[in-house]
């Protein structure tokens, strides 16, 4: 299951399960005691990079490349990964 929408209020996030399938999922994982279900909760950035930020990126990586001489799509996995760590990666 994945959750596209929870509603926030206050300090809780509600999620209302949208149909029976989705129960029936709960009840064979948690064996019918669905009174508490472990969830994990992403939020997801909905800003997008520009594409003068795109081409700063590379421009960097460009820069990094003629000094260190490692290659650029290795460069930008690694600088991927980092923001992964962290982020959610969404391309535009």
């Amino acid at each position: 299951m994945r959750i596209k929408t929870a509603q926030i209020v206050g300090n809780e996030a509600i999620y209302k399960i949208g149909n029976q399938l989705e129960v029936e999922q709960l009840k064979t994982m948690y064996g019918d005691d669905v009174g508490k279900v472990e969830i994990g909760i992403e939020y997801i950035d909905p800003r997008r990079f520009s594409v003068k930020q795109r081409k700063l990126f590379f421009s960097l990586l460009n820069d990094i490349y003629r000094y260190t001489g490692q290659g650029i799509k290795e460069l930008e996995e690694y600088f991927l990964s980092r923001i992964l760590f962290r982020y959610v990666w969404r391309g535009s």
